[in-house]
């Protein structure tokens, strides 16, 4: 009797842990790590437990499109690579029901992680981080067009500047100027008295 009791309390005990483990709300950060462990321990059942519903929804149509099953997406479309061992954090942020964590990938930059609170717990929100990559991308574009486009105006500007200064007209060809008045000039085709012909040969002394 006194070993069925002390099982029975043992089961007791271990059972409320198990519910206050359960019932603690884990930090945005943490259940972050949660994943990353998981992922690295290939616990896909843990990890779908860290997914939110928008993202379970997401990997289940993935699922279908390529005809594979949602434990097959879930296990490869992660965080972090295989190899990765080494998981940094930082800028943890949270605003209402939605956050953000950084975590440093292997190329040595961060890439900034969307979560979601649901049913009281914190659930990562692939769907969300691809959106605000997504839209992160078409941000770059539109600023990178208005760099352009302010170089071209300003390009044009500088050449209208450029037309709309006062040109110094080009200077007349000694050819082209008139003779001072009284100058006689001599037409090519006119003799002057006493001297020979135009064409004669000239006599050698």
């Amino acid at each position: 009797m006194r070993i069925a009791g002390f099982l029975f309390f043992a089961f007791v005990v271990a059972i409320a842990a198990a519910c206050g483990e359960a019932e603690k709300e884990r930090t945005p950060l943490e259940t972050l790590q949660k994943y990353a462990e998981a992922a690295k321990n290939k616990d896909i059942t843990q990890m779908k437990l860290l997914l939110s519903a928008a993202t379970l929804k997401l990997h289940t149509e993935q699922a279908k499109t390529q005809g594979v099953t949602l434990d097959e997406i879930v296990q490869r479309e992660t965080f972090f690579p295989i190899d990765q061992r080494v998981f940094s954090y930082r800028n943890e942020k949270t605003e209402g029901d939605k956050a953000t964590v950084e975590v440093k990938n292997n190329f040595g930059s961060w890439d900034q992680i969307f979560l979601v609170k649901e049913n009281g717990s914190w659930k990562i929100d692939k769907k969300g981080t691809a959106q605000q990559m997504i839209d992160q991308s078409d941000a770059d574009v539109q600023d990178l067009d208005a760099q352009i486009e302010a170089e071209r105006k300003k390009t044009e500007e500088l050449l209208d500047q450029e037309e709309g200064k006062p040109g110094t007209s080009p200077s007349a060809s000694p050819i082209d100027e008139p003779a001072p008045s009284g100058t006689v000039t001599q037409d090519p085709g006119t003799d002057f008295p006493g001297s020979p012909p135009i064409g004669a040969p000239t006599k050698q002394p």
